[in-house]
């Protein structure tokens, strides 16, 4: 009987060894488990940081581009003002067309004395005719 008592604390004694083992090779397990879930973590908080300043970023971005787009729009607006107060072309070729019309580089002007002196030379012409 006391062998069969050693034989069967021999065998709790080897099953309770085998299953410390299993519990140690478990809790190395897990804290391998642990050690990358955190690192996973840190990974993603890091991962969302950059994500959110990127967006925040492109939000600003975005922002700017709508103001410039406005004052774009505002020119534009004042540029159509300014246009329609601009001559036309026709307007421009009849202002052209009357400068040249009094123009005295164009055209030729009489002074007294020479339609005086033309007048003369008619008369001496109709006096020599007659």
């Amino acid at each position: 009987m006391a062998a069969e008592i050693h034989a069967i604390v021999n065998e709790m004694a080897r099953r309770l060894n085998d299953n410390t083992r299993r519990i140690r090779l478990l809790e190395e397990k897990l804290r391998n488990l642990e050690m990358r879930l955190s690192s996973l973590e840190e990974n993603f908080v890091g991962m969302a940081k950059e994500f959110n300043q990127k967006n925040r970023d492109i939000e600003d971005e975005l922002t700017e581009v709508k103001s410039r787009l406005v004052n774009i729009e505002t020119d534009m607006v004042e540029l159509k003002k300014e246009i329609k107060k601009l001559a036309k072309s026709t307007d421009i070729a009849e202002v052209k067309h009357y400068i040249e019309l009094i123009s005295p580089i164009t055209t030729k002007f009489v002074t007294r004395k020479e339609v005086e002196e033309l007048i003369e030379e008619k008369m001496e012409l109709i006096k020599n005719e007659a």
